[in-house]
């Protein structure tokens, strides 16, 4: 099932193209306020600047779907753009699943930010951001209050033998459990 809403009750016109240039610019500049304090999880987590703004650029979402939507729950505030595909999964507002994102078998909880190109897949994500192009694959437990950055990968293996295999920039930080 395709679903598709026009971000007012206007034809295809330039008003719709203002307003979808206004929402990928909110989405970007969530995005932009976390690169710019450079990754500071603690910060993000526990200033309440910070958190403030990124929870005020997610309150103001006008929720549309310009992707494809398919045995799926949304619930909520929840935008996800073009290309975008929701299968079998449940996403809670307020969230954005950016274009090209793969969301199948999971959920998506409020106060989340999904890129464009991240997969997400067999996994659980609430409160957190996924920047550009990452993914998150058959994790065992939910992540959240999370920053997980560009290009990304979270995923179980079943490999034997069984172990931990990192690869942690600059202020890093892992959480197991």
């Amino acid at each position: 099932m395709e679903v598709r809403e026009k971000a007012s009750g206007r034809g295809a016109d330039d008003g719709d193209a203002v307003a979808v240039h206004e929402r990928r610019s909110r989405r970007e500049s969530l995005d932009e306020s976390v690169i710019e304090r450079g990754f500071d999880l603690f910060e993000i987590q526990s200033a309440p600047a910070v958190r403030g703004e990124v929870l005020a650029i997610l309150d103001t979402l006008l929720p549309h779907s310009d992707g494809t939507v398919a045995d799926s729950e949304i619930l909520g505030k929840v935008v996800v753009e073009e290309g975008a595909r929701i299968l079998k999964s449940t996403v809670r507002g307020p969230a954005i699943i950016g274009k090209g994102a793969v969301i199948e078998h999971a959920y998506i909880g409020p106060f989340t930010s999904i890129g464009d190109g991240v997969t997400v897949r067999g996994s659980e994500v609430e409160h957190s951001i996924l920047l550009e192009g990452s993914s998150v694959v058959d994790v065992g437990a939910r992540i959240e209050s999370s920053l997980i950055g560009r290009n990304a990968s979270i995923y179980r293996t079943v490999a034997k033998p069984r172990s931990f295999n990192f690869m942690l920039g600059d202020r890093s930080e892992v959480g197991l459990i």
